[in-house]
């Protein structure tokens, strides 16, 4: 075991008695809870970041638009610097709804949702259900879904579909809880779940030990291939990758050498790297910027730092990734909520 987990555990154990006490609480009706108007559907993990959750709202979103819903999505806004109390909404590239203290944010995930969608409002606020109703007194919006993003945890707003992602790559046994490990909670926590949906693979790649474990919980389960798109041009001086030999990689999400191997599997290989912490803004030093012909980064990071790419002067190429789901598979997994 790595020494950092050993000296973390005695942590560990505090934060898993934090967590049972809490979800307690939940249990036995000890926490107000709150509902909205509409079918609220949570997409979360039991991991700290980088499961695919972005790109899977995204997707159910679009499936539900195009099935002739009116979906929304609320999402934290994590990193951005709105307040608690505060809230804001995005369509497309414009606000909608301004922050209370009427500043600048740029919620990175927000921005590339509703970008992404276009016609899907996506609400921003640490307190959703508050956030949610600001939206409804404020716009005249009415929403027949609402996509929790990242809501396993955020227990105070009722649902009526919990997805669960589950990385390809996890394996039982070896993670713990934070801080020693990425769990955010335990897997009894499973339980609650609806539905299991692997990301960025399909079952079979799971070991032996860890997909018995999930079959013995009897909820459906699918995988989710994830398709990696070749980079678009971003920046207004940004015409085709190809013509550049010397592209370098910024990014700052939560598992970059995901990122890389995307790249890879497409044929392209970074000149050279900057990899900062999730949500981190990025930054752009000068010997980066002379060893580069172009930058390649990704949806999340341009969104969050487009200012900071476009004062390189660099052509600035973005790289997505999407769920290989069809509208069959989508349907199957939404199905109690259509």
């Amino acid at each position: 075991m790595p020494l950092r987990r050993i000296l973390l555990s005695p942590l560990s154990l505090l934060y898993h008695a934090a967590v049972g006490l809490r979800s307690a609480a939940y249990q036995r009706g000890l926490v107000e809870t709150h509902s909205l108007p509409g079918q609220v559907i949570s997409i979360g993990n039991i991991e700290v970041g980088g499961t695919g959750k972005s790109p899977m709202v995204i997707a159910a979103a679009a499936f539900l638009r195009d099935c002739g819903h009116q979906p929304a999505i609320l999402t934290r806004g994590y990193g951005c610097g709105l307040s608690r109390q505060d809230s804001m909404a995005l369509l497309g590239s414009r606000i909608l709804l301004m922050p209370s203290d009427d500043r600048s944010y740029r919620p990175d995930e927000a921005m590339m949702q509703a970008e992404a969608l276009g016609t899907v409002p996506v609400v921003v606020g640490a307190r959703r259900h508050e956030a949610a109703q600001r939206f409804l007194n404020e716009t005249g919006h009415r929403p027949t879904h609402w996509l929790l993003d990242d809501g396993f945890q955020h227990r105070r707003l009722r649902r009526d579909l919990d997805i669960v992602l589950i990385d390809r790559d996890f394996k039982l046994g070896r993670d713990a809880l934070l801080p020693a490990g990425r769990l955010r909670e335990p897997l009894s926590a499973l339980n609650r779940a609806h539905v299991i949906v692997l990301t960025r693979g399909e079952l079979s790649q799971l070991d032996a030990k860890t997909q018995t474990k999930l079959r013995d919980l009897g909820k459906p389960m699918f995988g989710a291939p994830f398709v990696s798109m070749p980079p678009k041009a971003a920046s207004s001086n940004a015409k085709s990758l190809a013509a550049h030999q010397r592209p370098g990689l910024v990014t700052g999400i939560a598992r970059p050498q995901r990122v890389i191997d995307d790249l890879h599997s497409i044929g392209i290989s970074p000149h050279a790297t900057r990899l900062f912490r999730d949500h981190q803004h990025v930054v752009l030093d000068s010997s980066l910027i002379a060893s580069c012909d172009a930058l390649i980064t990704t949806a999340k990071d341009w969104h969050r730092d487009r200012p900071v790419f476009e004062a390189c002067k660099l052509p600035i190429y973005v790289i997505n990734v999407r769920p290989d789901l069809s509208a069959a598979q989508l349907s199957n997994i939404l199905g109690s909520v259509l």
